[in-house]
């Protein structure tokens, strides 16, 4: 899965987007908790609406959330809820993410539903 890094100021990763189409929250909760240092995973609750964060989670230490920013974006944002306490290190979490395969069909249905021609017709992989 292709991901987008996240960096503050100074050009550190602090955190990456995923497309969401090509992902369900459900799966995101199953990826987190094979990181060993990921722990308190809490998805939000059933038809919560009004909350963009969709799953907060600890990971070395600090708080970390699975938002939608603004509610309708195509990406999830996966990064720190505030400022972390110290420089944090996502690479693990984001291994997981780059490492993950969607279906033959969820990937087909995400490329027509994100009109990704390209990636539909073979010309980008």
């Amino acid at each position: 899965m292709k991901t987008y890094p996240l960096k503050d100021k100074n050009s550190f990763q602090i955190g990456f987007e995923i497309e969401n189409v090509y992902i369900s929250l459900r799966k995101i909760v199953k990826l987190l908790s094979t990181i060993k240092k990921v722990s308190n995973i809490k998805p939000r609750r059933l038809f919560d609406f009004s909350n963009e964060n969709h799953i907060e989670f600890d990971y070395a230490g600090n708080n970390f959330v699975v938002m939608e920013p603004f509610g309708d974006n195509s990406r999830y944002w996966i990064g720190p809820k505030g400022e972390p306490d110290t420089k944090v290190d996502v690479s693990d979490i984001e291994n997981v993410f780059i490492q993950y395969n969607p279906s033959i069909f969820i990937e087909f249905l995400g490329d027509l539903i994100s009109l990704n021609f390209k990636k539909l017709l073979g010309i980008e992989r």
